[in-house]
């Protein structure tokens, strides 16, 4: 597999539980960046980041250098992290489930896994030679679910419980020796986090070999399937049942597979992701694509309001490096440049079009079309039924210039800035060419009675 980069922009807590199982096989440099400074190819991005606006402008320079790139989004328990920026990554791979963000074509799930540190090295002890029965370490108090189930725990001897004050409490146990205490148990309790179902806790004792107990099963089916190997409840109390249950030792040999299976499957999503950043596909621009974002495009535009994917300052200086791109397409765009715009825009184009690259110019309205119209009584585009007016005229002249909402959302870029034909199309690509191939035709938009629009088609 090809070398690819691995930008990490956050903290490293989940960085061992990546290196060693979601990151295994593939070749890659990693990059520690929390500055948001480095863009380069085929990066797959490590990020937890809350800021919209930090990373939008991160991901459009991503997007504007033409990179391919995919997305590990970590710690979201809240799913309140902004996902804008989730429409133009190759992949994702993110944690914590939700049926929202599964619909997302380019969106899977992995396991929070286990922190930094949490490195199992000895062989895992079978249930029968561990020392205790069960084990919870954390906080308990103004966690009610949390002091029911200890309290339910407390009946069971053999147990190992060790209150903390908080989250990463620096009271509690040592990485090394919380480790301990789970490969030592053959149960661990995994109650919800303080707002979602998922828990570090969960994945740490899997890793462990020891037995998670759930409080939310159908938040685990929904991500792993109606098949799970660990024991559920919907109360506390039904724990001491399931601690003496007698066929302990086929109960955690299950979980252990099927905690290989997951880590295996989470690795190969991973692999996959990555592949795809070496499929050739067509980079592909929609220039001036206003509110229409066309999937499989890189959408431009120099309005923000429209919020394109790139935002282009200077039509005439395009973001993308020489001979890169394989289509580009203006729809009702070119009208909208100035007389000084219209070569350079060509110019342009053509350079960072690559050889045999296709150049796409749709609905430049043709004044010597709608000038006839209306002088022989052509059929009206915007008044069905009647004559082509001085109205219809002056909206493919000029634009729908004076609509209030459009001008007041996109100011003077609403406007036409110059009137065209055939004639004056054919100089325009003589300006700019050579071109291997040019085709010129007049086209009706949707059903509109005339051929009013002229589309081109150029090939570098």
């Amino acid at each position: 597999m090809n070398k690819i980069n691995i930008i990490y922009t956050c903290d490293t807590w989940e960085l061992d539980w990546l290196q060693t199982v979601v990151f295994k096989g593939v070749d890659y440099e990693l990059i520690i960046d929390t500055e948001f400074i480095t863009v380069l190819p085929n990066s797959v991005i490590v990020m937890n980041e809350t800021d919209e606006s930090k990373i939008t402008q991160y991901i459009n320079k991503f997007k504007a250098a033409g990179y391919k790139y995919g997305i590990i989004h970590l710690s979201d328990e809240t799913y309140s992290h902004p996902i804008n920026h989730y429409s133009g990554a190759t992949f994702i791979l993110r944690n914590y489930y939700s049926k929202q963000y599964a619909k997302l074509h380019n969106v899977d799930f992995i396991p929070l896994g286990y922190s930094s540190g949490f490195i199992v090295t000895s062989n895992c002890k079978l249930s029968v030679n561990r020392k205790y029965f069960w084990n919870f370490i954390g906080q308990i108090a103004n966690k009610p679910t949390r002091e029911s189930m200890v309290n339910a725990l407390s009946e069971i001897d053999g147990g190992y419980l060790r209150p903390t004050r908080r989250w990463n409490d620096s009271n509690g146990l040592k990485i090394q020796d919380y480790l301990t205490i789970l490969e030592d148990s053959i149960f661990t309790p995994a109650p919800a986090g303080w707002c979602n179902p998922d828990s570090f806790r969960l994945y740490e004792a899997l890793e462990a070999g020891s037995i998670p107990i759930v409080d939310n099963k159908s938040y685990f089916t929904a991500l792993y399937g109606p098949t799970l190997p660990f024991p559920s409840v919907k109360n506390w109390n039904e724990v001491v049942d399931i601690i003496q249950d007698n066929n302990l030792y086929i109960m955690q040999l299950s979980c252990m597979a099927w905690w290989r299976n997951q880590k295996d499957l989470a690795n190969k999503k991973f692999k996959a992701g990555v592949a795809k950043f070496f499929e050739e596909n067509p980079i592909r621009l929609n220039l001036g694509c206003g509110d229409i974002k066309l999937p499989g495009y890189i959408n431009l535009d120099i309005n923000e309001k429209d919020k394109p994917d790139v935002i282009i300052k200077d039509i005439t200086h395009l973001p993308y490096s020489n001979d890169t791109i394989d289509e580009i397409r203006a729809d009702a765009m070119y009208e909208h440049l100035r007389p000084s715009q219209q070569v350079p825009m060509l110019l342009e184009c053509k350079r960072i079009l690559k050889s045999g690259g296709i150049l796409n110019i749709n609905w430049l309205p043709d004044f010597e079309v709608y000038a006839r119209a209306y002088i022989e009584g052509g059929p009206s585009i915007y008044s069905r039924g009647h004559k082509f007016s001085l109205y219809d005229a002056y909206r493919f002249s000029h634009g729908d210039a004076d609509n209030p909402k459009l001008r007041e959302y996109r100011g003077d870029y609403q406007l036409h800035r110059d009137i065209f034909d055939k004639n004056k199309v054919k100089k325009l690509l003589d300006l700019s060419g050579p071109w291997s191939n040019i085709d010129i035709q007049n086209i009706a938009y949707a059903d509109e009675p005339l051929a009013v629009n002229i589309n081109i088609q150029v090939i570098k």
